[in-house]
Formats: C-alpha cells, sequence, structure tokens
C-alpha cells in the first residue's frame, strides 16, 4: 500500500458516483475532477499527476488527451471506457494515451493498469489486440498501406508481438533476447513509424496494416 501511495493520480468524469468510487476504491494519491476542461486544466496545474483517467468528460475524449498531455507531457494517460468494444479507443491511443480501463474489470486490474502507465509502460489485451486487427482486416486500406516504413525483419516480430498484447518481457522471453536489446528495437520502431508510445505504436501499426 505504501509504493500505491506514491502515485498521484487524477480520475476525471462528469459521472459523480463513477469518479468517487474510483477515488476511494484504487490506492492512491487520487483526485477527483468533475470532467470539465477548465477543472481538469486547474488540478493538473496543482497536482502534476503520474496517472490521468479520462472518463465521461467535457468534449471529446482524444481532444482531452491531448490536452492533457500538452499541459504535462510527462503524465501518462489512461481512458476510461466502458468495454474493450468502445469505437474510440483506437482513436485515443494514437492521440496518445498510454493505454484504456474499464469499468467492467476488476479493481485488482485496474490498479495494475495504473501502474504500468505510471512506469510508461502500456498494457493491451489480447483480446482486444485482436478485436482491433480483425476490424482492420474488414476495411479497405490499400492507400494506407503504401506509406509503410521500412522495418528490419527483427523489427517486424518485435512489431507484431506488441499488438498481439505482450509486454517487453514476454516479448523477450519469446524471442530470446534480453528486455534491453527488444527496447532498442521499439526506440527504432517509434522512430520509423513517427510515434512516441507503446499505444501510438499499435494504433499506427494496424492501421497501415504492419501488424497483418
Amino acid at each position: 500500500m505504501t509504493a500505491a501511495k506514491q502515485i498521484r493520480m487524477i480520475v476525471a468524469d462528469d459521472r459523480p458516483m463513477v469518479r468517487e468510487a474510483l477515488a476511494a476504491a484504487a490506492a492512491f494519491d487520487t483526485v477527483a475532477s468533475d470532467g470539465t476542461r477548465a477543472s481538469l486544466l486547474a488540478d493538473l496545474r496543482a497536482e502534476t499527476p503520474d496517472v490521468v483517467v479520462l472518463g465521461a468528460v467535457e468534449g471529446d475524449v482524444t481532444d482531452a488527451v491531448q490536452a492533457v498531455l500538452l499541459a504535462c507531457p510527462s503524465t501518462s494517460v489512461l481512458v476510461l471506457a466502458g468495454t474493450e468494444q468502445d469505437p474510440g479507443l483506437l482513436d485515443a491511443l494514437k492521440a496518445g494515451a498510454a493505454g484504456f480501463v474499464t469499468l467492467c474489470m476488476p479493481i485488482d486490474e485496474f490498479t495494475r493498469r495504473v501502474f504500468a502507465a505510471a512506469s510508461r509502460q502500456t498494457i493491451l489485451s489480447a483480446e482486444f489486440a485482436q478485436q482491433i486487427l480483425g476490424n482492420f482486416q474488414a476495411r479497405h486500406t490499400s492507400e494506407i498501406r503504401k506509406a509503410k516504413p521500412q522495418l528490419t525483419a527483427r523489427e517486424q516480430e518485435i512489431l507484431k508481438l506488441l499488438t498481439k498484447g505482450l509486454a517487453n518481457g514476454e516479448i523477450a522471453s519469446t524471442l530470446g533476447v534480453s528486455t534491453n536489446t527488444v527496447k532498442n528495437h521499439l526506440y527504432s520502431i517509434y522512430r520509423k513509424l513517427g510515434v512516441n508510445s507503446r499505444g501510438q505504436a499499435f494504433a499506427t501499426a494496424t492501421e497501415m496494416g504492419l501488424a497483418v
């Protein structure tokens, strides 16, 4: 519990029961924000949180993700969705969200994802990854596929494992390499894709067909 208290978190949601329940249930130093843009920005300036959880907020959630990252670049953003089938999750990842949590997941899983986000990691379930890939394959993507960046064979392997929801350690174990080697390849992948995070890499690779 002591380690968890060191993480500062803002839960922004215009539903009092949701934000107050999460603030009470999660073992973090938490501020409950009412979901308005003005309140969220004021809380960001006052708290400089490690993680912001964006639920039902004023305006578009993608715009809110960008606003948070612009105000506090060192903060990780998690989107609070109803389910993993929420159509806006991929756009939120592209905007820079570190990942997402859902209203139907156990509090232990919520806590795990907040810890991961605070450590600049992204947790994407295999089910979500498969769902996004399935949706992508069902769409016409010939124009997007023309813009594929040139990845090495190893980078392609790592990117495909990333889009299956594997963490760095799991990728390293699967390929028989060190975690540092995986991180170095990921930095190269991010540069070639023009992204800054694991979530953005997932979203961009999916749209470009690099994960198929």
